[in-house]
């Protein structure tokens, strides 16, 4: 049983939302925030790490599932499989992994590559987007890069693919 000292020192640091990421077993705070919208997603082999980001041992698939943009808590990390975000009417990749296999996030409203993955193994495809520029693109290891559909001047393919950037791109 605490004190009421130490209850106290409990009340204190909830009110000052020092605490809020260790109350999800009374079902409120950031984890229980996390596994609930997890699991709504059927996102189901992952680890929340300390710094309250997403590991996935599998593939997530996002597709038609949000609208404009994942939840302020949700920041994935390193995603094993495929990472698909498409037609969810994007306007911001926040909350995207780190890392992943292939990143998926064509058709969507997407007009800035930031929040995009800085290592992806095989794919990343931002085709049928609103892109101007290649600005935060970050993923110089990728098997390709395709942002097919997009008002991207030619010149910024050019100064990425001479980078080392495997770019793919048709014309809109």
């Amino acid at each position: 049983m605490k004190n009421l000292t130490g209850i106290g020192n409990d009340i204190m640091k909830f009110e000052r939302n020092k605490d809020k990421n260790n109350l999800g077993h009374i079902g409120i705070g950031k984890i229980y925030a996390i596994k609930n919208w997890l699991e709504e997603m059927n996102i189901t082999r992952y680890t929340i790490l300390e710094d309250m980001t997403i590991d996935v041992a599998d593939n997530v698939w996002l597709d038609r599932k949000i609208n404009g943009q994942l939840p302020e808590f949700i920041k994935f990390n390193n995603v094993e499989g495929y990472f698909c975000i498409r037609k969810c009417f994007l306007i911001s990749l926040k909350g995207s992994p780190e890392k992943c296999s292939s990143f998926f996030c064509k058709n969507n409203n997407l007009t800035s590559l930031e929040y995009s993955p800085k290592n992806i193994k095989n794919y990343f495809d931002a085709s049928d987007n609103l892109l101007t520029n290649l600005d935060c693109l970050k993923c110089k290891d990728a098997i390709n890069v395709n942002v097919n559909n997009n008002p991207i001047p030619t010149s910024e393919i050019t100064k990425y693919k001479k980078e080392g950037f495997r770019i793919e791109k048709l014309s809109r």
